[in-house]
């Protein structure tokens, strides 16, 4: 038994760090494919668009970050769901974690990993300018950007965060009660199924709604209502999670 005390604070920071240490991995991913898709969106822009008139020459191309998102969109869920695993849960029994601080732990990683994906996310339309730029000396690229309109540059910063940790919180909730009950996948399943417009929907005459959830939060105009709609739904879907970690670890013990 240890004589020191050690606070929830100390615990949860200590687990942080390793967590942090122990999936640079997951950083490491995201920058490769994040690398990978702009390198191809880049080469793909090689051929540009445009006519002539008298003797001006007009050339144009059109680029923009939105398949650098959907890659880490689809990067954000696998962060969630690995933080889930039974050998990510072992590996903090040796700080003497709780599911409480646990879960914490892993909700401040999932912050920072969400703070990283958005600044790069953002940030490699930027370069995807300079790249533009340095290729053609006389381009001119009007785009808003950090100098242009700050403001607009961080508030894109903070919703793809914002989206990026929404995703990890509900995929890391739903593994978690899926390994507290492998028929929890059931109704998981059967939620996606009835919110998408599946063939097999279709066929049952039953027509799926996936896109007034995805508008609940993607067609919100004011920043300060996304703010609250993803807090709202993130401090709920956190609160559930508590509860499977719980008998995850007595079912184990």
């Amino acid at each position: 038994m240890s004589l020191t005390h050690r606070t929830t604070g100390e615990v949860v920071k200590q687990q942080v760090v390793f967590k942090l240490r122990s999936n640079v991995t997951v950083f490491t991913v995201l920058f490769v494919i994040q690398a990978i898709v702009m390198g191809l969106m880049i080469d793909g822009l090689s051929v540009p668009v445009g006519f002539s008139m008298s003797n001006i020459d007009f050339r144009w191309y059109t680029f923009t970050n939105d398949r650098i998102v959907i890659a880490s969109v689809f990067w954000a869920p696998v962060v969630g769901l690995l933080m889930a695993t039974p050998r990510q849960r072992n590996a903090s029994f040796m700080y003497v974690s709780t599911p409480v601080t646990d879960n914490l732990a892993n909700f401040c990683f999932f912050g920072i990993a969400a703070i990283i994906a958005g600044i790069t996310t953002v940030l490699s339309g930027s370069v995807m300018k300079l790249v533009m730029f340095m290729k053609d000396g006389n381009s001119i690229i009007e785009t808003p950007g950090l100098i242009a309109a700050p403001l607009d540059f961080f508030s894109r910063i903070a919703v793809m965060t914002l989206y990026f940790l929404l995703v990890m919180v509900v995929v890391y909730t739903c593994m978690l009660f899926v390994q507290m009950n492998y028929l929890m996948i059931i109704p998981f399943v059967l939620l996606v199924l009835f919110s998408t417009n599946s063939s097999v929907l279709e066929f049952l005459g039953i027509e799926g709604n996936i896109t007034s959830i995805f508008d609940y939060f993607y067609r919100e105009s004011s920043f300060g209502l996304f703010l609250v709609k993803t807090g709202a739904v993130m401090v709920i879907v956190s609160a559930f999670s508590f509860f499977p970690s719980a008998r995850i670890e007595v079912k184990q013990s």
